[in-house]
């Protein structure tokens, strides 16, 4: 039985064909290593017969083709042919699940479960290598890895990467500075993820479902006949993910949720007001995402969640504050926090050791940039100074920026609140103080008083791609340019009295 699709109706698929040539030279560039064709004619003439059971259909030969390029020996080729021979005719009268489903069958475990996880998701959907990454991971789907070793983040990247260079995923579009990727699925190929799932996974687009205890993970959208989560579903005690999409959710319905849904590892609803303290039962959850909630506060309930991995709020325009106590969360390693009112973080933050993920650090009466010191922060991360302490150029120095060789895209906003006058003396020694760190390729700043930047603060940042610098009205001065190698884009704004541009 297929993974549940609710509310779509399947359309028949256009399947442009290639020519017998360009169906072989789109398989050898795919399929061989470098001088793998001419020296092994073997080979070859395998994957002319493997070839000849593609139908000359595109997306079949990408997919294979990618699959074969893992596989060194003859034996593995022939192997792979001769399995393929028995879906020939299937293919012949243009049906390539057959196809697929045997390049899915000679995935790994671990990427079988990451691959079927995407039915959730609905055709033509945009997918973002962090955002999935995030949910395999609150899953358990990734396997553990020591940190002297990498990441448990890296790992999953991995994975995701491989399910691309199979062809899993298509119409690929890369932004270099935040290793971002996004990615769509084949309709065939997302249809070969509802199939995998089994009854599993269901996707509900907008109308009333049958929900059966198999249920493990639902993304359940509203819609015109849909505008409140179905009682039905708590039929589904083993439910693992819950995404809610266009839902605003009552607090009864969500208590009733936390409730019955005790086994939850991930949970997602953006038009939550009110978050009940008992979210703090949900001992194995490890996902949560409210972003763009208009919630005005997180329960202390919220500190409970010891195996918490993941929180977003961002944009909950309304949060007035994080709750006291939130370094409890000993396993957090991704808090999203951007676009929310408050303008301070709750005490200790910096004993927060296990977060990797920080999009917004607040410099405040709480904490000083010395906070990051411990935090192995990689990424992007925006640092907003939002009050200036006396020993600001000795918190600088200690946050030991530069040995954060993750970082790949740096912020600093300064929004002073109060009295301003004894900034301004201080601004340049304190980003003399900085040493920012080397392998950065974006780095921003604005909103500074002070009157210029340290000449050589830009020293050492061999990768450093683009430089935003905005609203800083009293620079006078620039840092010196020449010395990056790789800059392609200087942006300035807001700039009245620059008088040096130093190149």
């Amino acid at each position: 039985m297929g993974a549940s699709v609710v509310g779509t109706v399947p359309e028949a698929y256009k399947l442009g064909l290639l020519t017998p040539e360009e169906s072989w030279n789109l398989f050898r560039m795919l399929a061989f290593k470098e001088g793998q064709e001419e020296n092994n004619p073997t080979l070859a003439q395998i994957g002319k017969e493997i070839i000849g059971n593609c139908g000359n259909v595109p997306l079949a030969i990408r997919v294979v083709g990618s699959l074969l390029y893992s596989k060194h020996s003859d034996k593995e080729w022939e192997l792979f042919r001769d399995a393929q021979l028995s879906k020939a005719k299937l293919v012949d009268l243009g049906n390539i699940m057959p196809v697929l489903k045997l390049s899915y069958d000679y995935l790994p475990s671990t990427l079988k479960q990451c691959f079927a996880y995407c039915s959730l998701f609905p055709k033509d959907y945009q997918f973002r290598n962090t955002a999935l990454i995030r949910l395999w991971m609150a899953q358990g789907y990734v396997e553990p890895v020591e940190e002297s070793l990498g990441m448990e983040e890296d790992v999953a990247d991995q994975y995701f990467l491989e399910l691309l260079r199979r062809n899993f995923f298509q119409e690929v579009k890369e932004y270099d500075t935040n290793d971002i990727i996004l990615c769509k699925m084949h309709d065939l190929v997302h249809d070969l993820a509802q199939h995998v799932a089994g009854g599993e996974n269901i996707l509900v687009e907008g109308t009333r479902p049958q929900f059966t205890n198999r249920l493990v993970h639902a993304n359940i959208c509203a819609g015109e006949m849909l505008r409140e989560v179905p009682q039905s579903l708590l039929v589904a005690r083993n439910l693992r993910s819950l995404l809610l999409k266009g839902f605003s959710i009552s607090t009864s319905t969500i208590k009733e949720l936390i409730l019955k849904f005790g086994s939850l590892r991930a949970l997602e609803s953006h038009r939550i007001e009110i978050v009940p303290d008992s979210i703090g039962r949900l001992r194995h959850l490890r996902h949560l995402n409210l972003s763009y909630s208009p919630i005005e506060f997180l329960p202390s309930g919220i500190t409970r969640l010891y195996n918490l991995r993941i929180l977003f709020v961002n944009g909950c325009r309304k949060l007035k504050e994080l709750p006291r106590g939130l370094n409890k969360l000993t396993n957090l390693r991704h808090l999203g926090i951007l676009d929310c009112p408050f303008t301070d973080l709750p005490l200790d933050f910096g004993k927060m050791k296990s977060l990797r993920e920080l999009n917004r650090f607040i410099v405040g009466q709480n904490n000083g940039l010395d906070a990051l010191a411990n935090l192995n922060i990689r990424g992007v991360l925006g640092i907003e100074y939002r009050r200036w302490h006396t020993n600001a150029v000795l918190e600088a120095q200690m946050a030991n920026l530069k040995e954060k060789k993750q970082l790949k895209s740096l912020s600093f906003r300064f929004e002073y609140q109060g009295e301003q006058t004894a900034v301004a003396t201080n601004e340049e020694e304190l980003l003399d103080a900085l040493e920012l760190p080397p392998n950065l390729d974006y780095l921003h700043f604005s909103g500074l008083i002070g009157c210029s930047f340290p000449r050589t603060m830009l020293k050492d940042l061999p990768k450093l791609v683009v430089i935003d610098i905005r609203q800083c009205d009293s620079c006078q001065a620039l840092p010196l340019f020449c010395q990056l190698p790789r800059l392609k884009r200087l942006s300035f704004e807001g700039l009245k009295s620059l008088g040096v541009c130093r190149s």
